[in-house]
């Protein structure tokens, strides 16, 4: 992609994802995390699995955004989960 603006444009896209895709990992780590002290049940266990999926389909497209820049991170793009408090 050589269109200055249109890279533009996907970095800042590529920014807000990364934003959303952080506070979605850690909203699923705060449900684990209290997952942990009690039995958060068939609707917890599912909202933990809707947290994922969103993460994960924020993870692809940022990974195609970087595809379309032909530019890749440095850092990773989500937190690794944390089992222990």
């Amino acid at each position: 992609m050589n269109d200055i603006h249109q890279r533009e444009l996907l970095r800042r896209a590529l920014e807000a994802i990364d934003q959303a895709s952080s506070a979605t990992q850690h909203s699923l780590n705060e449900r684990v995390a209290g997952s942990l002290e009690q039995n958060p049940g068939p609707i917890g266990i599912g909202r933990m699995m809707a947290l994922s999926r969103r993460g994960d389909a924020l993870n692809r497209i940022a990974h195609e955004i970087h595809e379309l820049l032909d530019e890749w991170p440095t850092r990773p793009t989500a937190a690794p989960v944390r089992l222990s408090a």
